[in-house]
């Protein structure tokens, strides 16, 4: 399995941003998934322009860095958006495109803090991820990557989710 973690890859006071946001917008989740709709802030509702230009230019600098990995040329699945994840919630074992038919071909998480406890992604074969701080991790959709977020004992959990075709 080729994951790819990046440290340092987002600059500390962008994340600040993105975070600060989030914890004055939460009026703005929304989803249509049940379970998703009060943890994520799509970016077609997003009206501030500095989050919405660095969303884009965090989403292009992934691009060209899993261009450089995969040696291929991707361009983005959806839009960026912002999720925030709160004590006791988790996701079940999943592949972002487990049934091959999407277009969808990486998957991506950037991670805005490192201040909480549990919220690790853990693959199917056993491997297990605790980012730090500004880090992204990056892999291939499909079944060989199926994976899961243990729930979060404390804190709150920030991230970009991101998707390429």
């Amino acid at each position: 399995m080729s994951r790819h973690v990046v440290t340092d890859f987002v600059n500390y006071n962008d994340s600040r941003l993105l975070k600060e946001y989030f914890d004055s917008n939460q009026h703005l989740c929304g989803d249509i998934r049940e379970e998703h709709k009060h943890r994520n802030i799509h970016f077609k509702v997003i009206e501030d322009n500095v989050v919405r230009d660095t969303l884009v230019f965090y989403g292009q600098k992934l691009q060209l860095e899993i261009d450089k990995v995969f040696n291929t040329e991707c361009k983005p699945w959806n839009d960026p958006r912002l999720c925030r994840w709160s004590e006791g919630e988790s996701m079940v074992l999943h592949g972002d495109n487990e049934n091959g038919i999407d277009l969808m071909k990486y998957s991506a998480i950037i991670y805005l803090n490192e201040d909480y406890e549990g919220g690790e992604i853990k693959f199917e074969d056993g491997d297990l991820y605790k980012l730090s701080e500004n880090s992204v991790i990056f892999f291939e959709s499909g079944i060989q990557n199926r994976h899961q977020v243990l729930e979060i004992k404390k804190g709150k959990r920030y991230t970009i989710p991101l998707w390429y075709q």
